[in-house]
């Protein structure tokens, strides 16, 4: 699994793209990515997603659900078939 964040930003496994959604939660992608592991504040990861002084109120839950969305979104392998495959 590839991410990039020079461009768009983008998650790339094998030969498939991966849905993250909008705009704004792959800018949540992108500042964690950046953050290589170390903490970043709510209010920081705000600022970078809408722009200082420019969230809505509830900024925070939205971002809890973008997390969520994230974490949650299948990779190309757990979308392959569960059937058994026949045998010749």
């Amino acid at each position: 699994m590839e991410l990039q964040v020079l461009g768009p930003v983008r998650v790339v496994d094998g030969d498939e793209e991966l849905g993250l959604g909008g705009p704004r939660q792959r800018r949540l992608l992108a500042v964690l990515v950046l953050a290589d592991g170390r903490p970043v504040s709510v209010d920081s990861i705000v600022d970078a997603v809408w722009g200082d002084g420019e969230a809505p109120d509830g900024a925070a839950k939205t971002l809890q659900s973008y997390v969520c969305l994230l974490y949650t979104s299948p990779s190309p392998r757990d979308r392959t078939s569960s059937r058994m495959p026949s045998s010749a």
